[in-house]
């Protein structure tokens, strides 16, 4: 996919922006620590930053800054809604991160849970946002951390672990999101359990997966695998549950009906109430599912003949 010079304009003006505004936040935070977390050298960065960036980067890199600072380059324009699980997710990122603690949060797929977190991360400052799946393992997380914080993650694991630990002691209100937990290795969650011991009430946990997590970590604790049941007592003791107040199939439904349309309203205001229906209908109540459903909807609208390839 060529990237052509608004859009690159448009990610430099981007970064800007998220610099100063992490900076507002931390008046520590550098240059050097933005550089880190976007993965460019201090002189690519240096010329972005004065408006130079012709040739600086390939094309892909281009592309995955833009993912990393939720600029859509798809054309789809996606947008969030206010959604009850937004509420929620961003009410409980902000007390974990006031006040240092962790949670868990365990619920059903589909809720938009991922999507409130990575909007938290690009709207608050010293959060480190991991997506589990792509660092299982100890080592590669501790190296992910580090660098999401703006880190150097460069060094034998350890060296990175040492530093990292005592830049976050430094760091004003830090928290780190753990998003799709249930790929984490048992090794990686009792480094979680060990860092959270190295750094208690001064960093923040946020711990995010689906209910095949919370059966995991049950069963880990039933057995009596070591190091489980004091790590749920270092996250509150149990697990946190958006749809936890339905107490029958209809009401959550209801529920997730209701983030549906929510969502809808916001990208398809003009859409006719039949047709709203008929979409919710097919995505089978998933916010990913809805947003397959829509971009269906507009590429039919756009194109009827080519309706049946949709």
């Amino acid at each position: 996919m060529a990237i052509d010079t608004a859009t690159k304009t448009q990610i430099a003006n981007a970064i800007k922006a998220d610099f100063q505004r992490r900076r507002n936040i931390d008046s520590d935070y550098s240059q050097t620590r933005h550089a880190t977390w976007l993965s460019i050298n201090n002189a690519v960065y240096s010329s972005i930053a004065k408006g130079d960036y012709d040739k600086k980067l390939k094309n892909t890199e281009w592309l995955r800054l833009a993912m990393q600072l939720n600029i859509d380059t798809t054309g789809h324009n996606w947008k969030t809604a206010n959604t009850h699980t937004y509420e929620y997710v961003t009410a409980q990122l902000g007390f974990c991160q006031d006040n240092g603690v962790g949670r868990i949060l365990c619920d059903e797929k589909g809720l938009g849970k991922t999507r409130a977190a990575e909007a938290y991360a690009l709207e608050n400052g010293n959060v480190a946002y991991i997506k589990c799946g792509s660092f299982p393992t100890r080592h590669l997380l501790i190296r992910e951390i580090a660098r999401q914080f703006g880190l150097d993650n460069i060094g034998t694991v350890h060296e990175v672990r040492m530093s990292m630990i005592a830049e976050i002691r430094a760091m004003q209100h830090p928290i780190i999101i753990l998003d799709d937990g249930g790929y984490l290795s048992n090794e990686a969650w009792m480094e979680v359990k060990a860092l959270y011991d190295e750094l208690p009430y001064q960093c923040a946990w946020y711990v995010i997966g689906d209910m095949g997590l919370k059966k995991k970590i049950e069963g880990l604790v039933r057995h009596g695998r070591i190091g489980y049941e004091s790590l749920m007592d270092r996250f509150g003791g149990g697990f946190k549950q958006i749809t936890g107040e339905c107490t029958s199939d209809a009401e959550l439904a209801m529920f997730k009906s209701g983030q549906l349309k929510a969502v809808l309203e916001v990208n398809e205001p003009k859409l006719p109430k039949a047709q709203q229906k008929e979409l919710i209908a097919r995505c089978k109540n998933s916010l990913r599912l809805l947003q397959d459903e829509v971009i269906k909807y507009r590429h039919i609208n756009k194109t009827p003949s080519n309706a049946h390839l949709a």
